[in-house]
């Protein structure tokens, strides 16, 4: 006769370490303390971000004469070409006040300019000489160099003559009205 044998029972093992178990817990917990951050900081937090409380939303939305006759902002790209400190962000905030877009506001290559440049970047040269004629500079200086990779119509590059641009006594004007402070150093 055949013997049966018997199954043994299996001993009951207790679950062992589990990898993915235990990164799918890991990850949990640091999405829970994100979240309950990011909640914190943008309710209870006494550190918000104010907005400039000087600025009116009136001279944001101004509009220039060109943008009146075309429908379109004349988009600057604004070079500081002397190493004055603040120039590019004192006249970004004029040409924001007259109605024009300023795209970027950073240093050109060297700060030897003597002269201020006026840079076309498209074909059209109307928003060129609409941009001289507020900086007071003379048409036939203005300097065409297509783009088609730049996303502005104009590059202007501030050179060391900027304080005998007729313009310049409206861009301190208009600095002294946003931010008194800063304009005193």
């Amino acid at each position: 006769m055949i013997k049966k044998r018997k199954k043994r029972k299996k001993p009951i093992s207790k679950p062992q370490f589990n990898i993915p178990n235990f990164a799918i817990i890991g990850l949990s917990i640091i999405i829970s303390v994100a979240l309950f951050s990011a909640v914190d900081k943008l309710f209870y937090s006494d550190g918000k971000k104010e907005f400039n409380k000087n600025l009116k939303l009136s001279e944001l939305l101004m509009t220039s004469s060109y943008e009146e006759e075309t429908g379109n902002k004349i988009k600057i790209q604004l070079l500081n070409g002397c190493g004055e400190r603040y120039l590019a962000e004192k006249y970004a905030t004029f040409f924001l006040k007259n109605g024009h877009d300023v795209l970027e506001k950073a240093n050109a290559p060297h700060h030897k300019y003597p002269k201020t440049k006026i840079i076309s970047r498209i074909i059209e040269i109307d928003p060129a000489h609409n941009i001289a004629n507020l900086l007071g500079i003379p048409i036939e200086e203005i300097e065409t160099d297509i783009d088609n990779n730049q996303t502005c119509d104009i590059t202007l590059i501030l050179g060391k003559d900027f304080t005998k641009l007729k313009s310049f006594d409206k861009v301190l004007e208009s600095n002294q009205l946003i931010n008194p402070q800063k304009n005193k150093n």
